[in-house]
């Protein structure tokens, strides 16, 4: 099993997961409230400069960390600190997720999905970092 093509397929599915958020940037608030109201989360959304700032720039950023990853990808060796660096902070990011969409009311279905997802994305990664080569698995029961 090639552990590297996993990893830099996983972190290509991750990135294009990112990056299709970054046209929501320039979408007009109008088809943000509309998803507001669509998932539960409340009547009218409030028109304030606060948010719009938070929810533009937050779909900005999920676009370029899509980039970053993807770049990531095309060398998984080379990049490898940054791979594991990318795990662990997908791990961490899922009891992070729990406390932020709890105490922002966000719906159960959401805080699971959002922190079993980190979860599950970090992990698997991580798997991929950490798992034994099938050269090195060859290696090392011929040498035995």
């Amino acid at each position: 099993m090639n552990y590297r093509r996993h990893q830099a397929i996983w972190l290509r599915i991750i990135a294009v997961t990112n990056l299709i958020f970054l046209p929501v940037t320039f979408l007009p608030m109008r088809c943000v409230a509309y998803w507001h109201t669509w998932l539960g989360l409340g009547g009218v959304m409030p028109q304030d400069a606060l948010l719009t700032y938070l929810a533009r720039w937050s779909c900005f950023d999920y676009g370029m960390i899509g980039f970053v990853l993807w770049i990531i990808a095309t060398d998984v060796v080379k990049y490898r600190p940054l791979v594991i660096l990318t795990g662990v902070v997908f791990v961490i990011a899922s009891p992070v997720a729990i406390f932020i969409d709890t105490t922002a009311g966000m719906p159960v279905f959401w805080c699971i999905i959002e922190s079993a997802g980190s979860l599950f994305v970090g992990s698997v990664l991580l798997v991929f970092c950490f798992a034994p080569s099938s050269n090195f698995m060859r290696l090392a029961t011929k040498n035995a």
